[in-house]
């Protein structure tokens, strides 16, 4: 009944178990070293608790972003069903961290979205603007200077982890597993992040980050549906055509 985690059994948990036994947790990790530590209660429980913990605390994370979002019960129910967000708990990543900095607070919010730039860069760069435009520089620049001050640390202790980045590159780019739409995306991508900054409405910024990336997995695109978590047709409409998709691509392979 627990989806099979790819993710988490070949690269999380066992940088999760190096890190908490002192080992070097980049022989199997990607992404920035302080998501380990948020994951270290997952790992060190047995295996098939730890697995629905980590399923729970991703469908509660998704349904307080979209509730915070302003998405209605039902419009929560279609997201929750939508393939992306099935795939990204079927794989055991960590979207649902990452996807919590829309609800923290900063500079904590920053540290979270860092955690998958390919689903919230546009998300990092509208929200240090909007801080400019409220006149709250102090805090926008307390943010810029935690998010250096995490990545210098991150290299003085982990050495020169973001090499590994180059490695996924290479061995994903070219894999079935990559529906990037790179470089035809990124007109895209460039309009709705000019649009969130003149409309200063989020949701178009939640929307453009996938559209700049050359490796995008498929559960990263579950960005969109929270972008239209307050717009229910839209949102059916996106869901019953992604889950057409799913089916089609299976019986056509």
């Amino acid at each position: 009944m627990i989806p099979n985690a790819v993710d988490w059994d070949e690269t999380f948990l066992p940088a999760v178990l190096a890190l908490f036994n002192g080992g070097n947790p980049y022989s199997t990790a990607y992404n920035p070293p302080w998501v380990l530590f948020p994951l270290i209660p997952f790992a060190v429980l047995p295996y098939d608790l730890g697995r629905i913990l980590m399923i729970g605390c991703a469908v509660a994370a998704f349904g307080l972003v979209a509730y915070r979002l302003n998405a209605s019960p039902l419009a929560l129910a279609m997201l929750i069903l939508s393939p992306f967000v099935y795939s990204a708990i079927a794989w055991g990543n960590i979207e649902w961290l990452a996807l919590l900095g829309l609800v923290a607070v900063p500079p904590v919010s920053f540290l979270l979205l860092m955690l998958k730039p390919q689903m919230t860069i546009c998300i990092i760069a509208f929200l240090l603007i909007e801080m400019w435009r409220k006149n709250e520089r102090n805090q926008m620049l307390f943010s810029l200077c935690m998010m250096v001050g995490a990545l210098a640390w991150s290299v003085l202790t982990f050495g020169l982890w973001f090499m590994r980045l180059g490695q996924y590159l290479v061995a994903f780019t070219d894999s079935c597993i990559n529906t990037s739409l790179f470089p035809y995306s990124v007109p895209l991508g460039i309009a709705l992040f000019l649009t969130s900054l003149k409309t200063r409405k989020i949701q178009f910024a939640i929307a453009a980050s996938p559209c700049f990336f050359t490796m995008v997995t498929p559960q990263t695109w579950l960005v969109v549906m929270f972008a239209l978590s307050s717009m229910p047709l839209a949102l059916l409409a996106t869901v019953l055509g992604s889950w057409a998709t799913v089916f089609y691509v299976k019986a056509w392979r």
